[in-house]
């Protein structure tokens, strides 16, 4: 009856989002094994809960797959609840935010990325200047900024930060 009832749904929603029909019976299936050991009071909808708990698992596995930037944005409108759709997305964007900053970090110069490794490491500005080889303490200052700000620009640049962080 579960089946009869609520599959079509969860198939309709995976096949919308790149998925099969063996990929919806293998979540609907996940779905209702989280159903049985997790939900102990059924008064709410269970359609409902049914739906979304498939969401989440399909979810689970398009990250897998690595398409799961088209359906993020294709879910962000839907009828999620609010704090489960809040929490993926921070964390998506946490995600997203930290491969931006290590895609661009690897696009700077050698020195860039070592100034400001050795910065993040709690260094001092002496240390630094040995270390590098750099003529003063404000050769260090000058080249600290001009790598952050050139690190700002290939962020900018990139797409992913247009797609998401603009």
């Amino acid at each position: 009856m579960v089946y009869q009832k609520y599959f079509p749904i969860v198939l309709s929603w995976i096949r919308q989002n790149n998925g099969t029909k063996d990929d919806a019976y293998d979540v609907f299936q996940e779905c209702l094994e989280t159903l049985i050991m997790k939900v102990r009071n059924l008064d709410s909808n269970l359609g409902g809960l049914i739906l979304q708990i498939s969401k989440r698992k399909w979810l689970d596995q398009l990250r897998k797959k690595t398409t799961k930037t088209r359906v993020i944005n294709s879910i962000g409108e839907r009828h999620i609840e609010e704090g489960i759709e809040e929490t993926y997305i921070t964390k998506e964007k946490e995600y997203l935010k930290s491969k931006l900053l290590e895609s661009a970090f690897v696009q700077l110069s050698t020195l860039c990325q070592e100034l400001l490794t050795l910065y993040k490491k709690g260094k001092s500005v002496e240390f630094i200047q040995s270390n590098l080889n750099l003529a003063s303490n404000n050769t260090v200052y000058r080249r600290k900024s001009a790598c952050i700000e050139r690190w700002s620009q290939l962020i900018k640049e990139d797409k992913l930060y247009k797609n998401y962080f603009r």
